[in-house]
């Protein structure tokens, strides 16, 4: 049998951090096979494998603080979100699935030179292409599946104020002059 125990000093949480050389590269943690594993890349958010299902045993799934909901998709393809009302009710609405997950086909040609940062953010975004880009739509969605706002961007940099919005998680999608997704990232938007 092949073990690793992780013991902490005293006094110390113990952790592991694996993280990857740079932020085009992703940190994964696999049982069994590669099929089967949790994952994640600077900057997103964490995603889970399996080959079966995903199976929770002798406990339960907490989860604090959860404003958004918890999204499942139906056998007919559509997602609903379900959130918890202070009464312990669970009620469900439909939401749009690309703006939840990031399934949706990417072109890899611009994803690779297209930079979005600070995530988190506060005042300003910022937005730079290695090379010069043309007619570039940038669109912000809620996690209701809600355009909040739409930018067009020209040339190698742009920025989009953020003055105006609320602190929460967003959904930035990126497509080009034909209208073919090109980037999509989550961020987190902290207005101080």
């Amino acid at each position: 049998m092949a073990k690793l125990h992780i013991k902490a000093d005293d006094n110390e949480d113990a952790s592991l951090l694996l993280e990857a050389d740079n932020s085009d590269y992703v940190a994964s943690l696999s049982f069994n096979n590669t099929n089967t594993r949790i994952e994640a890349q600077s900057g997103e958010s964490m995603h889970f494998y399996s080959e079966n299902n995903y199976v929770f045993a002798e406990g339960d799934i907490f989860l604090e603080d959860i404003n958004s909901g918890i999204v499942m998709k139906s056998p007919d393809g559509q997602c609903w979100r379900g959130q918890v009302d202070n009464s312990g009710s669970l009620q469900f609405s439909p939401v749009d699935c690309s703006t939840i997950t990031a399934m949706a086909p990417i072109s890899e040609p611009l994803r690779s030179t297209i930079k979005i940062f600070p995530n988190p953010a506060s005042n300003i975004l910022h937005f730079h292409s290695d090379t010069s880009l043309k007619d570039i739509a940038i669109e912000i969605f809620n996690l209701k599946g809600q355009a909040i706002l739409t930018h067009t961007w020209s040339g190698r940099e742009t920025d989009i104020n953020l003055g105006n919005f609320l602190s929460g998680n967003y959904v930035i999608k990126i497509f080009d002059a034909n209208h073919k997704l090109v980037e999509q990232q989550k961020i987190i938007i902290v207005q101080r």
